[in-house]
């Protein structure tokens, strides 16, 4: 099953379908994640714009050779938010990856979990994404190529920065 779903998200990216891609479990979401910065590499498409409830340790350690290889291109930038904050974060190496790219920018949310039912997700540009429907369950919906989704979570990733900054 895993194999058909790797195959399935290679050919929608080669492709640049605009087919939705259901996700349905955590291993599903690393092939995603890996699929979309790696396509984000290969177009110099930016900026990669990440909102993620509390940064999952093991998912996104597996995730920061990644975003250091994405990242040596001069062009390139990430954005993340963090929506609750928490104890030793800033010293994790996905977030210590993209602090040290002169570009990129984290932005951290209340160590409350206010912010928590915010959307998680990853846009890359503005038409690219991979939005989560339950946090829990780590179930999403993804895409190579939806414009109108796509543009909608980059804007909201900004109107989330002035809930986090009130500005």
């Amino acid at each position: 099953m895993a194999g058909e779903f790797k195959k399935l998200v290679e050919s929608c990216r080669k492709h640049n379908s605009g087919h939705i891609i259901e996700n349905l479990a955590i291993e599903h979401a690393s092939v995603l994640f890996e699929n979309l910065i790696g396509v984000a590499a290969d177009n110099k498409e930016t900026p990669i714009r990440i909102v993620s409830g509390n940064l999952d340790n093991e998912f996104y350690e597996n995730l920061t050779p990644n975003i250091k290889s994405y990242l040596n291109d001069e062009s390139a930038h990430v954005e993340l938010i963090v929506l609750q904050m928490r104890d030793g974060l800033e010293e994790h190496s996905f977030v210590r990856t993209i602090k040290e790219n002169k570009n990129s920018r984290v932005f951290f949310g209340p160590a409350d979990d206010s912010l928590f039912d915010q959307p998680h997700f990853i846009v890359v540009g503005r038409n690219r994404f991979r939005l989560e429907t339950d946090h829990k369950k780590s179930k999403a919906v993804a895409s190579f190529n939806n414009a109108s989704v796509g543009a909608y979570l980059y804007d909201l990733f900004d109107k989330i920065v002035e809930e986090i900054y009130n500005i």
